[in-house]
């Protein structure tokens, strides 16, 4: 395989086959034996574009063939580079909910806990120092909890 300077390589391969033989004459003093060969080429290239030899080959074949090749490709990228956006735009909308979720939920745990410390407080002010202790305890350990389970930053 050989290879340009665009990155393009070309393959040759070549096979010869036998082709199927029938019974020998008997009357023939020389056997002929009947070969075929088959010929296969590759080409290959890592580019956005055909090269223009093609190019020139699919011109000869459809009516501006290289010119409509060209508008597929551009209609192609468009399309493309239109879905990457919209994926990106996917991305930043569910980043943005799930920030506000966060949010959303570490205020309600701490509404919720300085609640139970409130109440526990309450309790104790009123003459149930255990139930006081015990919810207003809870209410502290779930603080502690939310911190210490506080997933880690990504650097």
């Amino acid at each position: 395989m050989t290879e340009d300077a665009a990155g393009s390589g070309v393959g040759e391969v070549e096979r010869v086959i036998p082709a199927p033989r029938s019974e020998p004459d008997p009357s023939r003093e020389v056997e002929l034996v009947d070969l075929r060969v088959s010929r296969e080429q590759l080409e290959q290239w890592s580019s956005p574009f055909v090269p223009s030899h093609e190019l020139q080959r699919l011109d000869a074949v459809v009516e501006n063939g290289a010119e409509r090749a060209f508008r597929y490709a551009e209609r192609e990228q468009e399309h493309r580079l239109g879905m990457d956006e919209r994926q990106a735009q996917r991305l930043e909308r569910a980043d943005r909910r799930e920030y506000v979720l966060a949010w959303a939920g570490m205020g309600f745990a701490f509404m919720l806990a300085s609640t139970a410390i409130g109440a526990g407080v309450f309790l104790g002010y009123k003459g149930q120092p255990i139930a006081g202790t015990i919810l207003g305890g809870g209410g502290l350990v779930l603080i502690v909890a939310a911190f210490l389970r506080r997933p880690k930053q990504e650097p």
